[in-house]
């Protein structure tokens, strides 16, 4: 994958916003409901995201640290309290874009050479069907950007990870 060609998926914020929040928001929580039950999977679900926060403290340095924890802790108050997760989507927007992009923008600007094809979900979808072969697609290398910079959050064509906005149900050639 080091030297995989490259395809940039442009998505706006709210997009890749949305596409974490019903990953690890929607889809997450049902699990661990399903698994553990409404109030025990809502508690197990609320104490991962904390710890998942937590894991990268000293990546994410201590004021964004702290501030996506207060976001964090709203969100899951009001989850609780009212049954309503939109909350999640502050911290979900506060990381991408203080934690994800800077890191990837940084990984993208050492890569601008193995950049193939870049365009909308349709457009890169269009690209992929049309000229990678299943073999080609092990080897390629597509990641996602907001339209406003060269921001990216980078998966598999073949299998696209769930990691920081990109889904594996998003792309099938």
């Amino acid at each position: 994958m080091q030297q995989s060609p490259i395809v940039l998926l442009d998505a706006t914020d709210e997009e890749r916003v949305d596409i974490t929040f019903n990953e690890y928001i929607t889809r997450a929580l049902d699990e661990y409901r399903q698994q553990y039950g409404t109030e025990q999977g809502l508690e197990l679900w609320a104490d991962y995201l904390m710890s998942s926060i937590n894991k990268i403290r000293r990546r994410l340095g201590h004021t964004l640290h702290k501030t996506l924890q207060q976001l964090m802790t709203t969100a899951l108050r009001q989850h609780r309290e009212h049954n309503d997760p939109s909350a999640h989507k502050a911290w979900i927007h506060r990381l991408l874009l203080d934690y994800y992009d800077p890191m990837y923008d940084y990984q993208l600007g050492k890569k601008q050479d193995r950049i193939i094809f870049k365009g909308n979900h349709e457009q890169v979808l269009s690209y992929l069907q049309d000229t990678i072969t299943p073999s080609k697609a092990e080897t390629l290398y597509v990641a996602s950007c907001h339209c406003t910079s060269s921001s990216v959050i980078p998966g598999r064509a073949s299998v696209i990870p769930a990691k920081a906005g990109i889904h594996s149900n998003q792309f099938s050639i």
